[in-house]
């Protein structure tokens, strides 16, 4: 079993709904089993101020499949909530469910189809911050720093607000 930290994201529909579904679908999956969730966060759209707020989150997961096998997985649930696969170099969409893996045990992948650590994640608060509510103490994946140095040298400035 190898411990999985996603980061949710939603921007439709009911939100808050949507990412405790995305939760709950997952750790009904035989083979992954949910470990903790973090709290949720408010956040303007990063790459496209048309969108509306998102609200977000990271949970930690105990995988039995491959990396692949995971992503597949997320992929499959994403279409449920109607994602749709963005075209390369297209803006970003709202959408009711995002599922991305940003670390899978402290393995490093880089093929056509998969990067962890997540190639984007230390320059997004909206991931770190809810990240680092739940991350076990151990090294990141493919980093130098901790990560709540990363988060503390995060070059996004927009405001995140904790769900109450």
């Amino acid at each position: 079993m190898t411990e999985c930290y996603l980061s949710f994201g939603s921007n439709m529909g009911n939100k808050t709904e949507n990412i405790y579904k995305g939760f709950q679908l997952l750790d009904n999956t035989e083979g992954l089993t949910l470990l903790k969730q973090s709290s949720l966060f408010h956040s303007k759209a990063l790459y496209n101020e048309d969108l509306d707020d998102f609200v977000n989150a990271a949970a930690l997961f105990e995988c039995k499949f491959s990396a692949h096998e995971l992503l597949r997985i997320t992929q499959n649930i994403e279409k449920e909530f109607g994602r749709k696969q963005r075209p390369e170099g297209a803006p970003y969409e709202a959408r009711k469910l995002d599922i991305d893996i940003i670390f899978f045990g402290q393995q490093i992948i880089q093929d056509n189809f998969l990067t962890i650590p997540h190639p984007q994640f230390t320059k997004r608060k909206f991931v770190l911050a809810p990240l680092d509510q739940i991350f076990l103490n151990y090294d990141v994946p493919g980093e130098s720093k901790t990560l709540k140095e990363i988060l503390r040298d995060c070059p996004d400035t927009s405001e995140l607000r904790e769900h109450k």
